[in-house]
Order: structure tokens, then C-alpha cells, then sequence
């Protein structure tokens, strides 16, 4: 007996398939059978666009930069770094 595997889909997948049924320009069967997905599945993903869909445009939560990225990454390793240092000096020097 062969096992099945679920299949994962990607959130660009779900984004657009979940945008596909928003837009209503076509019905849930012939989304369903476009994108080869159970109609129960893009109900969901178009909810859950729907519900959370607000939040892309609260203050504050704009996508990250990758050179915001790697300057965060930079001062972790800075402070970890100072962290073994006082580490170290709190052994070896007397109190």
C-alpha cells in the first residue's frame, strides 16, 4: 500500500489563490480546479486574507530592509561579543 503525502503550498501560492477568489471573477469550483486545490482550502486562505489582511498596514510593521537585516545581525554579534569580554574580566580580575 503506497503512502499519500500531503501536499505544502507556499504562501505566494496562497496569496494568489486567495486573491483569485476575493476578486470573485471566478467561482470556487473553477478556482478549485485552475489551481488544482480543494474548494475548502481556498475558503480558508481567502478568510484568513480577509481577517489578517489589516494588518499590512499598521504603523510601524513594514518589511524589513536587508540592511536593516544585516545591521541588526551585526550589533547581536557586537553584543555578544562584549558579553564573553565581561565574562572573562568578572573571572579574572578580584572583586
Amino acid at each position: 500500500m503506497s503512502k499519500v503525502s500531503r501536499r505544502k503550498f507556499g504562501s505566494d501560492f496562497k496569496f494568489k489563490v486567495a486573491l483569485s477568489a476575493l476578486k470573485e471573477e471566478k467561482t470556487l469550483e473553477e478556482l478549485s480546479q485552475q489551481y488544482e486545490v480543494h474548494m475548502s482550502l481556498i475558503k480558508k486562505w481567502k478568510k484568513h486574507l480577509i481577517d489578517t489582511g489589516a494588518s499590512i498596514f499598521l504603523e510601524g510593521s513594514g518589511l524589513k530592509t536587508s540592511t536593516e537585516d544585516a545591521e541588526i545581525k551585526e550589533l547581536r554579534a557586537k553584543v555578544g561579543e562584549l558579553t564573553m569580554c565581561v565574562d572573562f574580566l568578572k573571572k579574572k580580575l578580584p572583586s
